[in-house]
């Protein structure tokens, strides 16, 4: 690892706020960068503390006791004064009492200056927990704005303007769990968008009554986030990224360090820590954390520095990133759904924007993992697009789950983010989903011999989809009217409402027709391979949806983007002419096309215009030879994908299929194997 940078040499021309209790009461100062120059801003009996500076240093804000009766403790609000300590207003007007009679707890600290001067935003808490962010123009005129934040704390505005960090307190899962603890969190500066970044300090005194927070603090490049936590153990400064993701601790001593405000170039953080004596003076050390420098000596306290350069730097463009909400989600069997996996996008919302999403494993399928939930019999692999309009910040993942009848401990999956247009991928690219079952006994019968479980699985395996209640309900009444729903004998001929007849209906419905069975023959004809099952799942969620007009327009989509894909492009790289790319497209798919759709017609469609490469790609898929040429294949394949979660295995695949080659009215022997076989029954419990 690379070495700390030395500490950042103190700049005379800085200027630096803090809060001491030189005279017995908490005071705000101001002192050049190398801590000459010290000079007394406030002379109040009441609690003057959380001083910072205005972007243009022309003004402090700060919070303070003085509206008591004589100035000597009353309800906190927010000031300002001029930089010098002159002109002091009273910007927030909160009471000891309220117009019932009744005592205001609420606690009010913590100002923060929007970086063009206009705002202030401060963080209000009560005694019971409840709280919230509030915002308000910085000359007092206008209204307030609410953001919800249980136990807020000091909140902090990114130096381009779209987002707020700060800490609150919420449930670790779902807010029946009724366990909480504190987050640092960002959100947009609407509200919007809100993101764990990471688990924050608890709440601690500054040693006159008040409460108070370590942090958190910007970098001037508004990529990274200071703060302290005791996660360690012990009160140490930490950077992680705006974003989310791992930790980099920066201090490592047995003193407490708190309060970290990075200096307006980026070289440095200053902060405060009692490591050289019982009082706590401020300290500056480079942003890497390399061995700090003391700034201030005296018996008495000095604390919550707020840094000001000579020359500030300008302000960042605003970025737009999307990320995960949090690292960790629950999700249960049944019951409440839990957490909703939610993807953020925070700073600027001003464009479109999209990310991919996939869940994957937390190990290969062949692979014994202890705690690893299985896309085969604990949820239903899922993989797609989100799509946030102008002004969108938010989105949620769903994930299907199954209720299967296995006792298990609590099991785990990933939901992973890729692909970004139009923004960028922030570091919380990843979460892991913590699926808690229901089961505390192996039941004894399997759920797939239930009607109502085995209609659903053939949507999910199949379709991609939930079942709609009327669809559910028919097949339902379908199975009601069978004299043996369970029957094994594959070949009884009055046998024609059973699971089996049911289950093949599925694969041989219109639905599978347009969506399934047609990304299956884009690879056979224009690839010339089958799908992995990875692949055709992706594919098949990409053209669902909800109407036929909407699978319609998912399916144009699917097309469009299928000639771009690198395999599709480094197959056809060298057909420069539509001759030489129809030619090539009918020898990889083996086809030779009649009817009113021919080789002569795809050329001169393409050749005029009328049609794209990929309509002619979709055009060759959907003629009637390519149809009844991978019929079979597409059907043996489908078992596999379908019922069994999985790529085929050659041996397998080959005579499942010469059987089926050879008895081509017989489908009902291939699905008996496959839907009454131990592999597939074992996905929901015991074979």
């Amino acid at each position: 690892a690379a070495s700390p940078a030395a500490t950042p040499a103190p700049r005379p021309s800085d200027r630096v706020l803090f809060t001491s209790q030189r005279d017995g009461n908490a005071e705000i100062y101001v002192m050049n960068g190398d801590g000459t120059g010290l000079t007394n801003l406030t002379n109040n009996p009441a609690q003057d503390v959380t001083p910072v500076w205005s972007p243009d240093g022309t003004r402090i804000a700060f919070s303070s006791t003085r509206t008591g009766p004589g100035n000597t403790g009353g309800h906190t609000n927010i000031y300002v004064m001029d930089a010098d300590g002159g002109n002091v207003r009273l910007l927030t007007h909160h009471t000891d009492e309220e117009e019932d009679g009744t005592i205001d707890n609420w606690v009010i600290l913590d100002p923060a200056w929007s970086p063009d001067g206009t705002k202030l935003v401060y963080a209000v808490d009560t005694l019971e927990g409840a709280g919230h962010l509030v915002i308000v123009n910085a000359d007092g005129s206008g209204g307030e704005t609410f953001i919800n934040a249980s136990g807020a704390a000091d909140p902090a505005w990114s130096p381009d303007g779209t987002r707020i960090a700060y800490i609150a307190r919420e449930s670790v899962f779902n807010p029946e769990d009724n366990f909480a603890v504190r987050y640092l969190l960002v959100v947009n500066a609407d509200g919007s968008g809100k993101t764990r970044v990471a688990v924050a300090p608890p709440f601690f005194s500054v040693g006159f009554g008040l409460p108070q927070v370590n942090g958190p603090a910007w970098s001037p490049d508004g990529k990274r986030l200071a703060f302290a936590s005791n996660i360690s153990g012990n009160d140490e400064i930490y950077s992680v990224s705006a974003t989310g993701g791992p930790l980099t601790p920066l201090t490592d001593h047995p003193a407490q360090d708190q309060m970290p405000v990075w200096l307006p170039d980026g070289s440095g953080i200053a902060f405060t820590s009692n490591r050289d004596a019982q009082q706590r003076d401020i300290y500056l050390m480079s942003a890497d954390g390399g061995p700090p420098a003391r700034l201030t000596s005296h018996p008495a306290d000095d604390y919550d520095p707020d840094w000001r350069a000579a020359q500030p730097p300008a302000r960042p463009a605003a970025e737009s990133t999307v990320q995960l909400s949090r690292g960790i989600f629950r999700v249960r069997e049944v019951g409440p759904s839990g957490d909703p996996i939610t993807v953020t996008r925070l700073g600027d919302l001003s464009r479109e924007a999209t990310v991919d999403f996939a869940t994957r494993e937390l190990c290969p399928p062949a692979v014994a993992c202890d705690g690893a939930a299985r896309d085969r019999s604990d949820y239903v692999r899922a993989t797609g697009t989100l799509r946030f309009a102008p002004g969108e910040a938010s989105q949620t993942v769903s994930v299907t789950l199954i209720d299967d009848a296995l006792v298990e401990p609590d099991e785990f999956f990933l939901v992973t983010l890729s692909n970004p247009v139009g923004v960028s991928l922030g570091t919380q690219s990843e979460a892991q989903i913590i699926l808690t079952s229901d089961d505390t006994d192996h039941a004894a019968q399997n759920p797939i011999d239930t009607p109502h479980f085995l209609v659903r699985m053939h949507y999910l395996d199949f379709l991609g989809r939930e079942p709609e209640p009327t669809g559910l309900q028919a097949w339902l009444d379908v199975l009601a009217r069978c004299p043996n729903v369970f029957n094994t004998d594959s070949r009884s001929p009055s046998a024609l409402c059973d699971r089996i007849q049911v289950s093949s209906s599925f694969f041989r419905s219109p639905e599978f027709e347009t969506r399934g069975y047609s990304a299956f023959l884009f690879y056979r004809v224009s690839l010339g391979r089958s799908p992995t099952y990875a692949e055709f799942v992706r594919d098949l969620q990409s053209i669902s949806g909800q109407t036929g007009e909407e699978v319609a327009a998912r399916k144009a989509e699917f097309t469009a983007a299928w000639v771009e894909r690198a395999e599709f492009r480094e197959l056809y790289r060298d057909q420069t002419t539509p001759e030489s790319f129809v030619d090539r497209l009918l020898q990889i798919g083996g086809l030779t096309l009649g009817g009113d759709v021919t080789r002569d017609s795809l050329v001169g469609d393409l050749r005029a215009g009328r049609k794209t490469r990929a309509e002619v790609v979709r055009a060759a898929t959907e003629h009637p030879e390519a149809r009844a040429k991978e019929f079979n294949a597409a059907f043996v394949t489908m078992q596999y994908f379908g019922y069994l979660k999985r790529d085929p295995e050659e041996t397998g695949f080959n005579a499942w299929l010469t059987y089926l080659n050879a008895n081509p009215a017989d489908f009902r022997t291939m699905i008996h194997g496959f839907l009454n076989s131990p592999e597939y029954r074992s996905r929901f419990g015991r074979p």
